[in-house]
């Protein structure tokens, strides 16, 4: 089993049809080599859960504190603990957020994010690993009838107004399980 160690924006990636996939698993640890490892510091600072900044080890809880920073960034348009800007040094910041003085969920309003979304993210960045929802937990939450209307409100297109191109200007067709190739279309 693996966790994360750096889940943020800039690794998960979008499909053709919207659905998010988790990439760049380099930082990611295999749970069962953990012991040897479980102290080094891994990941972004901004996305860090407590326990990883205090080199406690890393588990799935440090991956929804990550998920919970993820939301936040996404309700703000801006990363975690942006209003500090670039005087404020990664260490102090970090320091602030194992003390509970700062949280990443400072620059999010109900003007930027529904309730029930805010209310996931706060369970997701609670300060004591154990407070935080395992992902299974995450999941119904966001499959939840509420949560599923303020993400994708009823009658509107999650897709973009218009297609990637391709360089060529083409707009690629969608994958088939069990469809040619792209060279084999080419050559058909």
């Amino acid at each position: 089993m693996h966790i994360l160690a750096d889940l943020k924006p800039a690794n998960v990636l979008l499909s053709e049809h919207w659905v998010a996939k988790v990439a760049d698993f380099g930082a990611s640890l295999d749970t069962s080599h953990l012991a040897a490892d479980s102290t080094a510091l891994h990941g972004t600072p901004q996305y860090m859960a407590p326990e990883m900044i205090l080199r406690q080890g890393h588990g799935k809880a440090a991956d929804a504190w990550s998920f919970g920073c993820v939301l936040a960034h996404m309700g703000a348009r801006a990363p975690p603990f942006a209003q500090l800007g670039s005087s404020v040094s990664a260490i102090n910041v970090m320091r602030q957020v194992v003390e509970g003085e700062l949280t990443p969920l400072d620059l999010l309003t109900e003007a930027n994010i529904p309730t029930s979304l805010f209310d996931l993210a706060r369970s997701c960045v609670a300060v004591t690993a154990v407070q935080r929802p395992s992902f299974e937990l995450i999941a119904q939450q966001l499959t939840a009838g509420t949560l599923v209307s303020c993400i994708r409100p009823a009658g509107v297109n999650p897709r973009p107004a218009r297609p990637l191109l391709r360089h060529d200007g083409s707009v690629p067709r969608p994958w088939q399980p069990g469809g040619k190739s792209s060279a084999a279309r080419a050559s058909a």
